[in-house]
């Protein structure tokens, strides 16, 4: 059984996901997994009480592996937290730019680094689990020709040496973060709710089930598709809404968006975490 003070991240320590977990959770202890799944896995076993998932990043969208996890967790979203993403190249003390060969990061950071890294064609990315991982797999290698992609955070903790600095491919590069556990924090404001929406595959069932939203003053704050897993070519829809703190006309705009759809379910309703990504 879990503590009520531990919560679980993926990746080791210096992982963004880690930074998030230290940003959300004050005085909480931490224990790091592996995979997304095994996030997930922990808080349903009780585990831990909580976990720390990435879920969309400003730059290269929505991180599809933890949506599909949403789907089947049966979690609840109890919260979110956004990290500033300011990626480093990091080498073992001594080595030189000159000499790497391969550099070593989590496919998301690559991603988000091309404009660098296209600098450096010779080079040979390889994705990795993580990115402190990365930093880690550096740190314990002889090997001066490798380089890893991750935060300021992780080169301290592995006591790399960073050759350069704010190597993103936008200075804003930003990932949200969602909490998940089995029940919502208790005595905070409800402002924002996450859910998912299937409609028919007819003309104007989408349009006629987001009407709801309008006809009940809810501001959708995103919307975005995802393909069915049991139906080619039909989608699921993500919904980020800005809710109302009356519960009564929620769930009335619930009520009615079940008899315009096919099925919904809310992920969870939290207190959104203001945007001050911007450093």
């Amino acid at each position: 059984m879990a503590t009520s003070k531990l919560v679980g991240y993926q990746g080791v320590p210096g992982a963004f996901s880690e930074i998030a977990v230290r940003s959300f959770f004050h005085g909480f202890e931490h224990r790091a997994f592996e995979t997304f799944e095994a996030v997930v896995e922990a808080v349903q076993s009780d585990e831990v009480i909580a976990g720390m998932l990435p879920i969309e990043n400003s730059s290269t969208g929505a991180i599809r592996a933890v949506y599909t996890l949403l789907l089947q967790a049966g979690l609840k979203i109890v919260g979110e937290e956004y990290v500033p993403v300011r990626h480093c190249l990091m080498v073992k003390p001594g080595a030189k730019l000159e000499n790497i060969r391969d550099v070593y990061s989590h496919p998301e950071a690559l991603r988000q680094c091309q404009a660098f890294l296209g600098e450096y064609r010779e080079w040979t990315q390889h994705a990795y689990l993580n990115t402190a991982k990365s930093a880690e797999r550096v740190a314990e290698s002889g090997d001066e020709t490798i380089a890893a992609i991750a935060s300021k955070r992780a080169a301290e903790i592995y006591q790399l040496e960073i050759l350069k600095s704010e190597i993103q491919d936008q200075r804003t590069n930003t990932t949200r973060f969602v909490v998940v556990a089995k029940a919502s924090i208790e005595n905070t404001p409800l402002t924002k709710a996450s859910m998912i929406l299937r409609v028919s595959h007819q003309p104007g069932c989408l349009f006629e089930a987001l009407g709801v939203f309008s006809e009940y003053k809810i501001n959708m704050s995103k919307i975005e598709s995802h393909p069915a897993k049991e139906v080619p070519w039909e989608y699921d829809f993500f919904i980020d809404l800005e809710r109302t703190a009356d519960e009564k006309a929620f769930q009335a705009m619930l009520g009615e968006l079940s008899k315009r759809s096919l099925e919904y379910q809310l992920l969870g309703s939290y207190t959104a975490n203001p945007l001050n990504e911007i450093k």
